[in-house]
């Protein structure tokens, strides 16, 4: 008996999506630390585990570059769902993984797009993902608490719910 294809694209909404074009002064060694040291101290930012850098987080799936131009969504997750599942649907959409390079320039550049409330998920492959220890996958989430942006890491296997977004770059 052939095994059934399951239909996950029901546990996600839609995004209208807006164009994002990546600065011409992006330097994807360095990009995290900097706006690491950029935003140390402010009151409105704040990075919750020191390993969102560059060490950690230096080979995304797709590497960003100055000057392109990319398709950005924050998929709404709208029930309890895994993180393969979630990776799964994002590939079958074509989205790229960004990894925390995409998150930091959401916030960088676009941060009033993500609702107050939300929770914005750079999900990758596994291998892509921080590691410590050779410990569980480390995936970077966005979070908008009333205006108070926080950077954190999350373990890759949890379960993503109704106020988690995906987000999802496409080359334009």
């Amino acid at each position: 008996m052939a095994k059934q294809k399951r239909d996950i694209s029901s546990r996600f909404g839609s995004d209208r999506g807006f164009i994002l074009t990546v600065p011409a002064n992006y330097d994807h060694d360095h990009f995290l630390d900097t706006f690491i040291k950029q935003v140390s101290g402010k009151e409105t930012v704040y990075v919750f585990d020191e390993r969102m850098n560059d060490k950690y987080f230096h080979d995304p799936s797709h590497h960003l570059y100055p000057g392109r131009r990319y398709s950005v969504e924050m998929i709404p997750v709208l029930g309890m769902t895994s993180t393969e599942t979630c990776v799964e649907f994002l590939q079958k959409e074509g989205c790229l993984f960004v990894g925390a390079h995409g998150l930091v320039l959401l916030y960088m550049m676009e941060s009033r797009r993500i609702g107050r409330g939300r929770h914005v998920v750079a999900l990758d492959h596994p291998e892509h993902l921080a590691r410590v220890d050779q410990g569980t996958p480390l995936v970077p989430v966005l979070s908008n608490d009333k205006q108070i942006f926080l950077f954190d890491l999350i373990r890759a296997d949890a379960s993503w719910t109704p106020v988690h977004d995906l987000l999802c770059f496409r080359e334009v």
